[in-house]
Parts: C-alpha cells; structure tokens; sequence
C-alpha cells in the first residue's frame, strides 16, 4: 500500500522507513510513540489508492479528448 506524506508531500511505501530516513526520526523515538498510542502517525500520512496512472496521464488524456 502507498502513502502520502501530508508533511513533505512524498510518496512512500512504509511510513517508518520514512519517518526515519526522510525526517530523521530516531528508531527508539518512533518506537515509543507507538507504543504508548499506535495511531500516533495515522493523521501524518493519508492513504493512496493502487491506481497504476499518474495523474499527468490522466490530465493528458482529458486535454486530448476536449479538442
């Protein structure tokens, strides 16, 4: 599953891997923030859906079908 960063605007596939490598947050950090509430990055990252086109793909397209 992909997720979007609502912080940094990046796509990622594992919001720990990101929290760590792109925002530099320690392991031992992240760890206990979810341990005392597990949801506590559920609001930082929304959920994308699988679709395979890009949305200039998509933007593309509907310009091609309006002329």
């Amino acid at each position: 599953m992909k997720y979007l960063c609502r912080t940094c605007k990046k796509e990622c596939d594992d919001i720990l891997k990101h929290l760590m490598t792109v925002h530099k947050f320690s392991k031992t950090l992240v760890e206990s923030q979810l341990k005392t509430n597990p949801d506590s990055y559920k609001n930082s990252f929304v959920k994308l859906k699988n679709d395979r086109r890009s949305k200039t793909t998509i933007q593309a397209k509907s310009k091609k079908l309006k002329k």
